[in-house]
């Protein structure tokens, strides 16, 4: 701990800022914070290293740490795979429960099939399940879900609850308690519907399976939401619901914007916008033209950062702030070299190789820039700004000042900055005023 580097490094970063808190490019620099900068290095070694103010200081290897955690992981699979695997093997091993899945189609079909629907199953079914999703197998989500809801209906219509009151075929008992927890878990009506229709080759059970269905769904979501809604939470996805939340009509656009906005000028440094390109992950930014390109500072569009990169590898560089044209430009460019690539097929910002000396040239951004972004003012409803973003399927919305005297972009917004998450954690006397409302009702 007492091997401590200087309080600086040569690579320090340099990010612009206006006295209004947002960031703009230009040749008046302020420093970046040294831990920021010290992240983005390359650490080539086993050590690892701990910042203290403004000093960084080398601390011992790690990696034994890292060794532990995998093998405890690996350990923690092995154990619960083993215990799932126990449980099939020791109480309900049977060569026709290997294809389980067909098995339950079958006897939802009509064809009788041996303790596919016995408690031990059930029990086997349920923990089984749970020990094998725990070790990080692929069980899937239908299948499941079908096999324990025919289990447990049947168990009901043959047990003292529901068997003395109805005269039902057991095996009416099981279509319908998979109806029952398929729609509950999935809320999936129409589709599971239309499936056990085609299994059962029944019209005569259609509406027995539409009320079940019903009533599955509706009591599930007094509760909390369905399965898949659930995953896309977990998973952390920025899914935009058809309609926007009810506290959204009490907020405008510029509540929800996140900064610092980063912007380029229409003409920037070469190595402004690798260092922006390196600092964030980003996919948009914005163009702003100031004097003498035009009169006062204006927005002038907005630029992807895919296309910056192909920009740069292209190198059409000048030596002076000065605007080159897009005959010039694309010259170097093919007709697809700017179109959207595929997934992991796109140029990486790594690939690029720019000299000291070019990276002290400009580039002019007009010609890659479009023109025409959707913008709002920061004014408008953030329930109006959410229905537009949705319906015209935006990934970028500039959000501009209502009165004149402000910076041409006062922030843009993305999907993220419609989550629920984002906004109460704003503003979160929303979600106080919405429990003590349900308290009330």
């Amino acid at each position: 701990m007492d091997q401590c580097l200087g309080d600086t490094t040569p690579d320090e970063v340099l990010i612009p800022m206006q006295t209004d808190g947002s960031f703009l490019m230009s040749d008046d620099r302020v420093r970046e914070p040294l831990l920021a900068a010290s992240k983005r290095a390359m650490n080539t070694t086993s050590q690892t290293a701990i910042y203290l103010g403004t000093k960084r200081c080398t601390i011992e290897s790690l990696d034994y740490e890292y060794h532990a955690a995998f093998v405890a992981y690996v350990g923690c699979n092995l154990l619960l795979a083993t215990v799932a695997a126990a449980l099939c093997a020791y109480i309900t091993f049977d060569r026709q429960l290997l294809a389980l899945a067909y098995q339950v189609k079958a006897y939802l079909n009509g064809v009788d099939s041996h303790s596919i629907l016995a408690p031990s199953t059930l029990l086997v079914k349920i923990f089984g399940s749970i020990f094998g999703v725990s070790a990080g197998f692929v069980l899937g989500k239908e299948g499941p879900m079908v096999h324990t809801g025919a289990c447990v209906a049947s168990l009901l219509s043959q047990g003292t609850i529901l068997g003395p009151i109805s005269d039902l075929d057991p095996a009416i008992f099981a279509l319908l308690g998979a109806a029952s927890l398929l729609g509950g878990t999935m809320r999936m009506t129409v589709s599971v519907c239309v499936i056990l229709l085609e299994l059962t080759d029944d019209l005569l059970m259609l509406p027995l399976v539409m009320l079940v269905l019903l009533i599955s769904k509706s009591v599930a979501d007094n509760f909390n939401i369905g399965v898949y809604d659930l995953m896309i939470q977990m998973k952390g996805l920025p899914y935009l619901e058809a309609h926007a939340e009810p506290y959204m009509r009490h907020l405008v656009a510029h509540d929800v914007v996140s900064g610092p906005l980063l912007t380029f000028f229409g003409v920037e440094k070469v190595g402004n916008i690798i260092q922006i390109l390196k600092t964030t992950g980003h996919h948009g930014f914005p163009v702003i033209n100031e004097p003498p390109f035009s009169e006062a500072p204006e927005l002038c569009g907005l630029v992807l950062r895919s296309h910056l990169i192909v920009l740069l590898k292209g190198k059409r560089f000048t030596k002076d702030k000065v605007l080159t044209g897009s005959t010039e430009v694309f010259k170097s460019f093919g007709s697809f070299d700017f179109a959207k690539a595929g997934p992991g097929k796109g140029m990486k910002l790594e690939e690029l190789e720019i000299s000291a000396d070019e990276m002290e040239m400009y580039v002019d951004l007009h010609p890659i820039t479009n023109k025409s972004p959707y913008t709002v003012v920061e004014t408008m409803s953030l329930a109006k700004a959410a229905l537009l973003f949705r319906e015209l399927g935006l990934r970028h919305l500039f959000v501009v000042p209502k009165t004149p005297g402000k910076p041409p972009v006062v922030g843009i917004l993305t999907r993220p900055d419609f989550m629920r998450e984002h906004i109460l954690g704003l503003f979160p006397h929303f979600n106080q005023r919405k429990k003590m409302n349900e308290e009330q009702t």
